[in-house]
């Protein structure tokens, strides 16, 4: 994919005052504890066949299997005992109560002495990543089509005082054969998945940032992030940011090696070789702002976005 190449170019930046500020400067939000004391936990293993494996994850495994009872086909994760499983279970649980199409559906949970499983929907079409690294750069129509889709998702979790932590093209699914009918119109319905990383909050102040936590995917993570392991809902908004880089140019907004992307990040120096309309630069500029606080909330990015389709 095109965007590989932003990593290997040089170019060194000072970073920006706000991230001079001290630590203590920026006050905790309040975030829910997570105590996990259901009963009805566990399933005798011949529930479920285990029928290939899908891929592995930092802590986790992911596999096709089937329900042996109804003949359904789920996807199953199964996480060892020693990583945190139990806030990812919580949260699918509270979006199950949703029933929202653009959310990956829970379907149940099990574990042994080893492991813990987490049965979800399976989607018969393709992950986001894999369609935009064939398809990229898209029609600034079609591109915001899919930004429109992807942070109306965003927006059910932070409605729900939930932050994903992980907004990437990868943790998009597509179900449907096709993305867009021939005509043009988008067609297939995107669906937000892997919430291993997502967070429960109370509150969620601008001023107020979460600290103390590493999450994400390098160079999708925020600057607070990377500098500091902090975050708040406008974690997810840079995300989403730089997943709108890539759909509208193909590339990513800034070069460099880690160290040198987030100086660029900090600085807000963003190069495109590709260009875009005033409206979708101005709105690609404020998501990648590195100052969370002057970043648009989720309403404000989708009323904007949905103005350039």
């Amino acid at each position: 994919m095109k965007a590989s190449g932003r990593y290997t170019k040089n170019s060194y930046t000072k970073i920006n005052r706000f991230f001079d500020q001290p630590t203590t400067s920026i006050q905790d939000a309040t975030f829910i504890r997570y105590n996990d004391t259901s009963t009805d936990l566990t399933y005798p293993s011949t529930k479920y066949s285990f029928l290939s494996n899908l891929g592995d994850g930092s802590s986790s495994t992911i596999f096709k299997g089937k329900n042996n009872d109804t003949g359904e086909i789920v996807i199953i994760k199964k996480i060892p005992k020693k990583e945190y499983w139990v806030k990812e279970l919580q949260i699918l649980k509270k979006m199950s109560d949703i029933n929202s199409k653009r959310i990956l559906k829970y379907v149940d949970f099990f574990e042994n002495q080893k492991y813990s499983f987490i049965v979800t929907a399976y989607y018969p079409g393709f992950d986001l990543f894999q369609h935009i690294d064939l398809n990229t750069p898209y029609s600034e129509r079609k591109g915001m089509a899919i930004l429109v889709e992807m942070a109306k998702s965003i927006k059910i979790c932070h409605d729900n005082k939930i932050i994903h932590l992980d907004i990437k093209c990868e943790n998009y699914l597509v179900n449907g054969d096709v993305i867009f009918s021939e005509s043009g119109e988008l067609v297939g319905e995107i669906i937000l998945i892997d919430f291993g990383h997502s967070e429960i909050y109370e509150n969620d102040p601008v001023s107020k940032l979460k600290q103390g936590y590493s999450y994400g995917t390098s160079y999708y993570v925020c600057p607070e992030a990377y500098y500091y392991k902090m975050y708040s809902s406008k974690s997810d908004i840079w995300s989403l940011g730089v997943c709108m880089s890539m759909l509208l140019t193909g590339e990513f907004a800034y070069y460099g090696s880690k160290r040198e992307y987030y100086q660029n990040c900090s600085d807000c120096n963003i190069s495109l070789d590709k260009e875009i309309s005033k409206g979708a630069y101005s709105l690609l500029e404020n998501c990648l702002n590195p100052d969370p606080r002057l970043r648009p909330d989720i309403d404000t990015f989708i009323e904007r976005a949905e103005k350039l389709l």
